[in-house]
């Protein structure tokens, strides 16, 4: 018998880092939305780590979601269910002529 997770279909939100400056000359970040798309989410088996000496749950998740040319980098995240995710690996599916992004992402830990 095969224990699969489901997976899920659903709207994210994805979103940019925008630097901007005060009017004392510092710097802040921010997070603009860059899209919302359909994606196909799965959740794969996380792990614990320990940092500072704290324990820590990180869970992988893999968003599939169609190509439409728009640049995802590793340098935005994703908010999904109340949770935002690091973006760790963005593929192309099939390489060649790509019809869809798949996205592997963390758990942050703010």
């Amino acid at each position: 018998m095969s224990t699969c997770t489901p997976k899920v279909r659903a709207r994210i939100l994805i979103e940019t880092a925008t630097e901007t400056q005060n009017a004392l000359g510092e710097i802040t970040e921010t997070w603009a939305t860059l899209c919302q798309p359909w994606a196909e989410i799965e959740h794969k088996p996380g792990n614990e780590t320990w940092t500072a000496e704290q324990q820590y749950a990180e869970g992988a998740t893999m968003f599939t979601l169609r190509y439409d040319g728009r640049v995802i980098t590793a340098k935005d995240r994703i908010q999904f269910d109340g949770s935002t995710f690091d973006i760790l690996d963005i593929r192309k599916s099939p390489a060649v002529r790509a019809r869809h992004q798949i996205i592997t992402a963390k758990t942050r830990r703010d």
